[in-house]
């Protein structure tokens, strides 16, 4: 059975950080003329993460890094998917920061037709609604967002954490295999082939909903990879 399905590549922990960033420069600009004093505070976070929420949210990346690369964020996928449209975005959930930004993101930008899934590759679907949801109450407080907690649903799909954190099995090692072998499409074996394997299982399983977009944000983990050479051993694997 062949899926079709649109894979979103970005750096997304610092990207929904900047989808903020930019909503709120887009709002205070028209209004005003000039960017607003959240815009300068939340600038001042995602250049040096001077807070425990801004280095949650961006987990390890470089976000002066990210700033100058142009990271794609929520509202470029807003602007490439349409808000309008029916789109389901599947990501990795470890740290919560994906998973809270792109909700955020889908709320900010009204995107009201938007399901955002994660799937969680440690921990369990409990701590993850706390985590997050105590990651996006944050956030909005921080910032003074005009988005209520029934605006960012949280969504779980549980099953594919396999028999532990970082730990590969037989599935998500046939999702690696497959995906690049048929799309060009480089998974790792901690974060996006389990998110890949549960996004596969849902469409197949008819759980999905069938008028939407399945759309998978890669959030990199490409060294991982080459670290795992030996999974792919077909001396090992017959394969």
């Amino acid at each position: 059975m062949t899926i079709e399905t649109n894979t979103y590549v970005g750096k997304t922990e610092a990207g929904f950080l900047t989808s903020i960033l930019n909503f709120l420069q887009r709002e205070e600009q028209t209004s005003t003329g000039k960017s607003s004093e959240a815009y300068q505070r939340l600038a001042d976070l995602m250049v040096g993460a001077k807070i425990a929420l801004a280095l949650r949210a961006c987990a390890e990346h470089k976000i002066a890094d990210q700033l100058a690369n142009g990271p794609l964020s929520a509202d470029e996928l807003a602007d490439q998917l349409g808000p309008e449209s029916p789109v389901d975005l599947y990501c990795a959930t470890g740290s919560s920061g994906t998973q809270a930004g792109l909700m955020l993101g889908k709320a900010l930008f009204r995107c009201d037709n938007w399901m955002v899934t994660g799937v969680p590759v440690c921990d369990d679907v409990g701590y993850f609604q706390r985590e997050i949801r105590q990651l996006e109450r944050a956030t909005v407080s921080e910032f003074g967002l005009d988005v209520r907690e029934e605006m960012t649903p949280i969504n779980l799909l549980d099953g594919f954490i396999g028999p532990g954190y970082g730990i590969p099995y037989a599935e998500a090692i046939a999702v690696i295999r497959d995906c690049a072998r048929y799309a060009g499409l480089l998974l790792d074996p901690v974060y996006t082939s389990k998110a890949m394997a549960g996004m596969l299982a849902n469409i197949r399983s008819g759980s999905a909903r069938r008028e939407s977009i399945p759309v998978f944000v890669h959030t990199g983990g490409v060294f991982g990879l080459m670290a795992r050479a030996e999974l792919f051993d077909t001396a090992t694997t017959g394969k």
